[in-house]
């Protein structure tokens, strides 16, 4: 699998990571999930990307079943945090909660799932910084916000930065995300899509498009 340097934390990451959106969200199709990222795994797709917001945690748990037995320094775990959690004290619970059903005592970045303007995003980062401190998580960034919010989430930081910026494959925002990994702050990010194992369907929050509802199974 061709990996690449992810932004500027120097890790190799694989160029395709494999997408979780609509995993968890049925105990029928629950097998059929767990063995296709198992099979993506064995294929060298040690990146996986996945959010509280899919199956209401249940994507999460998905993924906690298919990385059992795989070392753990081999793999690169990436979750959101849902924009109406991100306070302070919202985005560390959130956080802790997500490591719970995911099995695992770190997570490798830790994302705001979308913009909303809910929380102060200064609240938001001062919670992800304590987050790094604390090691629940590597790297901290986001996802779909545009280079103007990017650069107001990067100035609420302190001694962190944010590592990645990411979109996905069907976002309509993709060409902002590729100028936002040059632009923001002039520094670099990296950029991460994901490749959903079914239904593509534009990112939720996603500029021009309101969130769209949480689904419960």
């Amino acid at each position: 699998m061709i990996t690449r340097l992810f932004g500027a934390t120097g890790v190799a990451v694989p160029v395709i990571g494999q997408g979780t959106w609509h995993m968890g969200e049925s105990r029928r199709t629950e097998r059929e999930e767990i063995a296709s990222l198992r099979l993506g795994l064995e294929l060298g797709l040690t990146h996986i990307d996945t959010a509280e917001m899919y199956g209401d945690g249940g994507a999460e748990r998905v993924v906690a079943q298919a990385i059992k037995g795989h070392p753990r320094d081999a793999l690169v775990i990436v979750t959101k945090v849902l924009p109406s959690n991100a306070s302070y004290a919202g985005t560390i619970k959130a956080c802790e909660q997500s490591l719970k059903r995911l099995g695992t005592a770190h997570m490798d970045v830790y994302l705001v799932h979308w913009w909303s303007g809910q929380h102060p995003i200064a609240d938001t980062m001062r919670a992800m910084e304590a987050l790094v401190k604390r090691g629940l998580t590597r790297f901290v960034g986001v996802s779909n916000f545009d280079v103007a919010q990017m650069r107001q989430a990067q100035a609420a930081l302190g001694s962190s930065r944010l590592a990645c910026t990411r979109c996905c494959t069907t976002c309509v925002t993709a060409r902002s995300s590729a100028t936002s990994c040059r632009t923001a702050s002039g520094r670099r990010f990296g950029r991460s899509r994901s490749v959903a194992r079914s239904r593509t369907r534009r990112c939720p929050g996603a500029p021009g498009r309101p969130p769209m509802r949480r689904r419960r199974s």
